[in-house]
């Protein structure tokens, strides 16, 4: 959807005649070298003008860069609170640590549970959001009884389902970030007919392909996801059937929110006109 919105303008005549050309770089599954390496290579061997859409598990790694080199970046993935704080990153949805003490409000408000379980990834805005969690959960007087931190790729979780069933919480909060480790709790846990008896809550974890990974039993047993628009938005669908039909079905939140974000960078160059620069 990136290049297509570029296109557009390019067939358009581009930003007062200047011709926009999207450039990426894969760094995997959130690797922090090749997340820097990816940096390097695209302001240093690329020059790239500004960064734009994209998303990495290890976006925190490149935003000290970002403010040294003086580079805007538009709508990336939002997950570290380091990006809210870098003048040269402009987010699309609220971070982590804001998002665990959100959920953990709603829960408290409307769950109501005595006991609770969290979800983690091994990183240090995972485990913020966590803390966060913590923080909110005891201010109304419930226990935690259960927690797992997690890596990226983790391969089996069976072993996590029966230690739940074990500590038995009402309630579980998923914080893992990863969607996929997320999933793989999920698909352990129906296989063992296992689930929290007031639900499961998850950072936004809402991507149109984990339906048909995950099945509906979690939605059966009850959970919930924290998003920031309106899913997925009647504008972004309209364009989206109009221009990248073959899209349908692999919509998320992140990629909505790029979308907006990068409609927003475009009418921003536009606005500022000819004399286009990184600091105007």
């Amino acid at each position: 959807e990136q290049r297509v919105l570029f296109k557009i303008v390019n067939d358009n005549g581009g930003i007062y005649g200047r011709k926009l050309t999207y450039i990426d770089c894969d760094d995997g599954p959130g690797d922090p070298a090749r997340t820097r390496a990816c940096y390097k290579k695209l302001v240093e061997q690329d020059k790239i003008f500004a960064m734009s859409a994209g998303c990495s598990l290890s976006e925190d790694q490149y935003q000290a860069d970002l403010k040294r080199d003086q580079i805007p970046a538009f709508s990336p993935c939002s997950l570290y609170h380091v990006e809210w704080q870098n003048p040269y990153s402009f987010p699309i949805h609220m971070d982590m640590r804001q998002e665990g003490a959100a959920t953990a409000i709603w829960a408290a408000n409307t769950k109501k549970p005595k006991t609770y379980g969290v979800l983690c990834l091994y990183i240090p805005d995972s485990q913020a959001a966590c803390a966060h969690v913590e923080k909110q959960m005891n201010k109304v007087g419930a226990k935690q009884v259960f927690k797992r931190t997690y890596r990226s790729g983790t391969p089996d979780m069976s072993g996590d389902i029966i230690a739940a069933r074990a500590a038995a919480p009402d309630f579980i909060f998923d914080y893992s970030i990863d969607a996929f480790v997320g999933a793989r709790f999920m698909i352990d846990a129906q296989q063992q007919d296992y689930w929290p008896p007031m639900g499961m809550v998850a950072n936004h974890k809402t991507i149109e392909p984990l339906g048909g990974i995950i099945g509906d039993y979690p939605a059966k047993k009850g959970y919930w996801n924290n998003t920031t628009y309106l899913l997925w938005g009647p504008d972004h669908i309209a364009w989206q059937r109009k221009f990248v039909p073959a899209n349908k079905g692999l919509s998320h939140h992140v990629l909505q929110g790029q979308w907006f974000g990068t409609n927003a960078m475009i009418e921003c160059m536009q606005r500022i006109g000819a004399n286009l620069t990184r600091p105007r």
